[in-house]
């Protein structure tokens, strides 16, 4: 008898023949809606911005989990049993009673335990296979989907409790770090081998470069060709050629060197430098260490041990700017030790969930989703109206780039070459970047779409690349020639 291929049965009559058993929210628990429990907010906590936090990701987790899975598992399920019944229909029609048999059973037991692949009938089995691999491609959709959702979320929480800890609030601490790991537990439980990625264990891969900068120096990445664990990358220097890549192990990688050996801990997190001898990063022990290449680790930095992420320009004589975990802010610099220095607005040291700072400007994206501009030392930029419900910025040399908490990408800025202009097919974002006169956003398939200024085809080049770990690129249209340039350094 000829199979019966699941995706050629109309699923509109599937709703009147089979028992209300078979209804979608059976397997869809199963497959982790009961994860959510673990996000509702504490009845009890004094901290309102830990409530909204959990109440925003289990809104943006339910979100994710309707569109990829929900809904679609709906379609499935219709398509699988309607596809068993007409293999039983025609079975019986046949004289096959054994196989008609089988599919009844099939029928019966679904929704009550896990689809089994069965040898004796090749009918049955071929759609119990298209079943599970449709059912592995969904779960692992959303796996996907999931994943900067959950990073960013234990990243926040991470902060909390180490705020009720420095409050000495310990018992809430204490629970609030369970609840953490309760999470990581069971995300990983519910994606299934191979489909959800353990939290805390990034995606590696080689480095790669294209491009160049001034006088068609072409980007080399020969210090990193022995090296397969490259977890970060980000340019500096922007027009000289510059970058920085951090590996999975702690050891920092330049374009100059194998390994930068100043560092005394294993390095986290690699800073934006705008100074192709500075090198601010964060190390294992929340540290801050700045290098001056060729001089050893800078003094006068500020003593920490909570700091999650640092940034340099060296307008007005070298600026820096330092979050720590529990959302305040650190600034030091020449720019602010001048005697008509004026100090960063008092709103922007604290509440604080994620620090930029490129070129002549300094940014802080507060835990309200508002953004404040200020020159390092001077005033207050205005930023647009519109621009609220930020949780990622990136800023370029004249324009910037938002990600919203829904994902919108949103510009603002120098109106030159395309550079606040966002294409249209642009949609979720997952991660945005902008460097020099050049943005980019990460969809939620993973691919980059860049734009702005095509110089040395960069922005075609991000367009091609699709799914990265990194990337960082500088495309630079400066008025000296010998500034002219562009390229793009990525992990793949």
């Amino acid at each position: 008898m000829a199979g019966i291929h699941l995706f050629q049965i109309r699923r509109a009559r599937s709703a009147a023949c089979f028992p209300c058993r078979f209804r979608v929210a059976a397997l869809a628990s199963a497959l982790g809606l009961s994860l959510l429990a673990s996000f509702t907010p504490a009845q009890d906590s004094a901290d309102g911005s830990l409530d909204e936090l959990k109440a925003r990701f289990q809104e943006r987790y339910s979100e994710i989990h309707r569109e990829e899975m929900e809904e679609p598992l709906a379609i499935l399920e219709e398509q699988y049993l309607a596809a068993v019944a007409e293999l039983k229909k025609t079975a019986a029609s046949d004289g096959e009673l054994d196989l008609a048999l089988a599919a009844e059973n099939e029928l019966e037991a679904f929704g009550q335990k896990e689809v089994t692949v069965t040898e004796d009938f090749p009918a049955l089995k071929m759609l119990q296979e298209i079943y599970r691999d449709r059912l592995a491609e969904l779960k692992k959709k959303r796996a996907d989907k999931l994943e900067p959702l959950v990073s960013a979320y234990l990243e926040r929480l991470d902060r909390h409790i180490l705020s009720l800890t420095q409050a000495q609030k310990l018992q809430e601490a204490a629970s609030l770090r369970e609840e953490r790991e309760q999470v990581k537990k069971l995300l990983a439980a519910e994606g299934g081998a191979g489909t959800t990625p353990e939290v805390g264990a990034p995606p590696q891969g080689r480095l790669h470069a294209m491009g160049s900068f001034y006088n068609d120096v072409p980007v080399s990445v020969n210090t990193a060709r022995d090296f397969d664990d490259f977890v970060q990358v980000v340019p500096r220097g922007l027009a000289q050629g510059g970058w920085t890549a951090l590996r999975a192990n702690g050891k920092v990688v330049t374009e100059s060197s194998t390994e930068i050996e100043e560092f005394p801990d294993p390095v986290v997190k690699l800073g934006f430098s705008n100074g192709l001898s500075i090198l601010p990063v964060i190390d294992a022990r929340g540290r801050i260490r700045v290098l001056n290449v060729g001089r050893g680790l800078v003094a006068g930095v500020p003593d920490t041990d909570s700091a999650v992420d640092v940034a340099y320009t060296n307008a007005g004589g070298g600026n820096y700017l330092a979050l720590l975990r529990d959302g305040t802010v650190k600034y030091w610099g020449a720019a602010y030790t001048r005697p008509d220095a004026i100090p960063p607005p008092v709103e922007a040291l604290s509440d604080v969930r994620e620090i930029e700072m490129k070129h002549v400007l300094a940014y802080v994206v507060k835990e309200d989703g508002s953004v404040i501009s200020w020159y390092p030392g001077g005033e207050e930029e205005e930023v647009p109206g519109n621009i609220r419900d930020v949780v990622n910025l990136a800023a370029g040399w004249d324009f910037c780039v938002a990600r919203t908490e829904r994902g919108k990408v949103l510009a603002w800025g120098a109106e030159v070459s395309g550079r606040t202009a966002i294409p249209r097919r642009i949609g979720d974002a997952v991660r945005i970047r902008a460097y020099g006169h050049c943005g980019a956003a990460q969809q939620e398939d993973g691919d980059w779409l860049a734009w702005g200024d095509p110089i040395n085809g960069v922005v075609e080049k991000i367009n091609s690349l699709g799914p990265v770990v990194d990337l960082a690129f500088v495309v630079s249209q400066a008025s000296n020639p010998d500034f002219y340039g562009g390229y793009a350094v990525w992990i793949e």
